[in-house]
């Protein structure tokens, strides 16, 4: 069997496991454009697991890292280098390690590696290598053992997955990378598969009477709301009116004519009283003016008597 025939035999049976795992064909696999502030290992390797998902050969992976570097930074400085266009692609990727790397110290790739978060379209495996690289320079000086437990820890902590899936991970407390990702797809996979029964449950009919309470719930709540708002209703209605009033009884105009009917009711119960009459002149007793208006003489310095007096005598 020469190797076309190993690789047609290859893709047989991966398309056959893909069938019956009901597993999607591979899709295009996205990768983040490359910029001096990332690690060239890292990233490099990324590349490389991208390319062998897609099926990208090394004669066409040169032009593929050339087109996912970034345009202003990482590809101008390699134009920079003027390399020879014959270069190999191994040898390419040598070139930009010695242009890009990074000469750090221990405690720097600790930092990172405490802060390194999976990234919204990347692979988990992906994730995972760069885990591990980070790893062996921010810990130069741990055993296998306690490196892989940091892995791990870090592992559970930055993968994007749910917090009920993530608390189980914990709980299951995987010895290594590698059974914590086989941990990862088991859950994953019964995740899916319950909820592709409940929706296979709704689509039968099974949930109709979990619809229909959920109804009848929503109907009593609309139900409430309308008794509070029609009582609302009703009490800003009272309230207006009780304005109302109070601005008709309080208006100028009205204890204006409040005032004058007090007054008209004051003087019809009061027993009319007797007229006045007019007062006489002390000097000479007529009426319509006062003694010291009089113009007739007086007499010998004397007054003559009030009027009423007279009257009296």
């Amino acid at each position: 069997m020469n190797q076309n025939q190993a690789n047609d035999a290859i893709a047989m049976l991966a398309e056959e496991l893909r069938n019956r795992l009901e597993i999607g064909p591979m899709r295009h696999v996205k990768i983040q454009k490359f910029t001096p502030t990332q690690d060239i290992r890292i990233w490099l390797t990324a590349f490389d697991q991208r390319c062998e998902v897609e099926g990208i050969d090394e004669e066409h992976r040169k032009q593929e890292l050339l087109a996912n570097l970034d345009l202003s930074t990482a590809f101008a400085a390699v134009q920079r280098l003027n390399l020879p266009e014959d270069l190999e692609y191994e040898e390419f990727k040598e070139r930009l390690i010695e242009r890009f790397g990074r000469i750090g110290s221990s405690a720097e790739f600790r930092e990172e590696f405490r802060g390194r978060m999976q990234g919204r379209n990347e692979p988990v495996e992906t994730f995972a290598d760069c885990l591990i690289e980070l790893a062996s320079r921010a810990f130069p000086n741990m055993t296998v053992e306690q490196r892989e437990e940091e892995i791990v820890e870090q592992f559970i902590k930055g993968i994007r997955i749910p917090s009920e899936t993530r608390e189980k991970l914990i709980f299951a407390q995987p010895g290594n990378l590698q059974e914590a990702r086989r941990m990862l797809r088991r859950m994953e996979a019964a995740w899916n598969m319950s909820h592709k029964n409940v929706n296979m449950r709704m689509a039968k009919g099974e949930g109709e009477s979990e619809q229909k309470a959920d109804q009848e719930k929503l109907e009593d709540i609309i139900k409430k709301q309308r008794a509070e708002l029609e009582q609302q209703k009703k009490a800003i209605e009272e309230l207006m009116e009780e304005k109302r009033a109070s601005r008709q009884q309080y208006h100028p105009q009205n204890q204006y004519q409040t005032s004058l009917d007090r007054q008209q009711q004051q003087q019809q119960q009061q027993p009319p009283q007797q007229q006045q009459q007019p007062r006489a002149c002390y000097n000479c007793g007529k009426l319509g003016h006062m003694a010291r208006n009089c113009q007739s003489a007086r007499p010998n310095g004397q007054r003559v008597m009030n009027y009423q007096k007279q009257q009296g005598n």
